[in-house]
């Protein structure tokens, strides 16, 4: 384009989006605007572009340039890509201040309380309105007397693969943060959940992309999440493959342990105990509670050995039925009973027994990696 007044050409690039009829440009490669509105509609066709410089900036202010040019559709074969991570799998913030995952949580001199913020209260609802998710977890290291040790890497090297394969992150390759405390059954002040945002999250992809369809990556939780929202949206999940990663469908004994005992899930050096406090109230940690599929197909998973006077002829032992264990959780520790029933009304047998083929999507599903699993909680009495 050639602005006349003073003699200058300028090369203008210009993008038209037909999902959704928004335009963007840039001038002499500076950079793309954000997508916007024009202020005349185009949906296919020749037509005539106009840009105001209304700033001055490229000439003097009120500069209109003009051409005519034609739609040239981008072609684009690479299907977008979704990460989707589980349980803990997200960054979680106050201000600044980052709660998990922090290094300091690892170090056994260091205070805990600061993890406090991540409690909620009773009523499942987060007990600070601050704390908010960032990103997802990429990798976690730290600098010990100037040399930098890796923690582990979460979601790096997965990341770096595929855009080793031509991806590139927010235009074909897109992460989903979220709230992990509040897992599939918590709703938030809005009453939101987790899957609704799931929802909105897919469809700005393909907003922004135009794609048809996009593949899902989900590791453990995020896999529920997931599942929950193509069973509600089974006709338009705009999903082509979902790839899942260790992901608990019936749920896993081990939530139980951590409920009641605390545990370091698999971060070294982090505090058991603080744990067990944090996870008193989470919905998250309740949705992932061994269900009634999970005890049909492997059986008891809470045993009870009553020792009496420790005498041996005084000693009972009693495998839980599925009845029993929710009432081992609720009646005799104490555990929330509302997040209890909302886990319950999540994993109804029509969410359990859901096979996302029958909606269209190609699943994968990748378990085990060579490391023991809890199948069985035996708790001793004493008396």
């Amino acid at each position: 384009t050639h602005d006349v007044i003073t003699n200058t050409w300028y090369h203008i690039q210009v993008q038209w989006r037909s999902s959704d009829y928004k335009f963007r440009y840039n001038v002499n490669g500076e950079g793309w605007t954000d997508w916007l509105v024009a202020n005349a509609p185009w949906t296919a066709g020749i037509n005539t572009v106009r840009l105001w410089d209304v700033s001055g900036v490229y000439g003097a202010g009120g500069v209109q340039y003009f051409d005519t040019i034609q739609e040239n559709p981008i072609e684009n074969n690479v299907i977008p890509v979704l990460i989707v991570p589980g349980l803990l799998g997200t960054e979680i913030k106050k201000e600044e201040g980052i709660l998990w995952i922090n290094p300091k949580m690892t170090n056994p001199l260091d205070d805990d309380s600061f993890m406090d913020l991540l409690k909620f209260s009773d009523g499942l609802i987060s007990l600070d309105s601050g704390v908010f998710p960032s990103d997802i977890i990429r990798s976690v290291s730290a600098d010990i007397g100037g040399v930098v040790f890796e923690f582990f890497d979460y979601s790096q090297s997965l990341v770096d693969e595929l855009q080793s394969q031509g991806y590139i992150e927010n235009e074909t390759l897109f992460t989903f943060p979220y709230d992990w405390r509040y897992g599939v059954s918590g709703k938030f002040e809005d009453g939101k959940t987790n899957v609704d945002l799931l929802q909105q999250k897919i469809q700005e992809i393909i907003i922004q992309t135009g794609a048809d369809k996009i593949d899902i990556i989900a590791h453990s939780m995020g896999g529920l999440l997931v599942k929950k929202y193509v069973a509600d949206n089974t006709a338009s999940h705009y999903i082509g493959k979902a790839v899942f990663v260790g992901v608990p469908n019936t749920g896993s004994p081990e939530a139980i342990k951590t409920l009641l005992q605390g545990d370091n899930l698999g971060v070294l050096g982090l505090s058991d105990n603080k744990i067990k406090e944090i996870s008193e109230n989470l919905p998250a940690m309740y949705d992932l509670l061994p269900t009634q599929k999970y005890y049909d197909a492997k059986g008891s998973y809470i045993k009870i050995i009553d020792q009496g006077d420790f005498s041996s002829l005084n000693t009972t032992v009693q495998d839980l039925n599925y009845q029993e264990a929710a009432e081992f959780l609720t009646e005799d520790h104490h555990l929330n009973s509302l997040a209890a029933a909302n886990a319950e009304n999540l994993h109804i047998p029509t969410f359990d027994d859901f096979d996302m083929r029958s909606a269209g999507v190609d699943v994968y599903a990748i378990n085990g990696c060579k490391t023991a699993t809890i199948g069985k909680i035996t708790e001793k009495r004493l008396f």
